[in-house]
């Protein structure tokens, strides 16, 4: 996890420090990874961190790649991004969102 990145969950979260802790699950075809990270002085302890790294060479085990693949990939997470930003909160206690602290891009990431 870079330190830009680290900056970013510790001004969302208010805490002094931030570790990275297991990892949930890799994304499809090597698109990142969902990691558990550990914040220290924040009055939340842990939070789950999606973070959306495309590869610079795409390598589906079935030869299931294209640019049009990616493009809808890059696509789905921008409409995910989207959803937390803008609609989550209208959720209520049934049903049970995931609150979102930050959404962030850098670089190609």
């Amino acid at each position: 996890m870079d330190t830009l990145l680290q900056q970013a969950i510790m001004k969302a979260t208010h805490a002094s420090s931030v570790s990275r802790g297991e990892v949930i699950q890799s994304l499809w075809s090597g698109y990142g990874e969902i990691v558990r990270v550990n914040l220290e002085g924040s009055p939340i302890k842990q939070a789950v961190l999606k973070h959306v790294s495309p590869p610079s060479e795409i390598n589906h085990p079935r030869g299931w790649h294209s640019n049009i693949s990616h493009a809808r990939k890059l696509k789905s997470y921008r409409i995910e991004v989207h959803w937390y930003e803008q609609w989550s909160q209208y959720c209520d206690a049934l049903c049970r969102v995931p609150k979102s602290f930050l959404t962030t891009q850098h670089d190609n990431e």
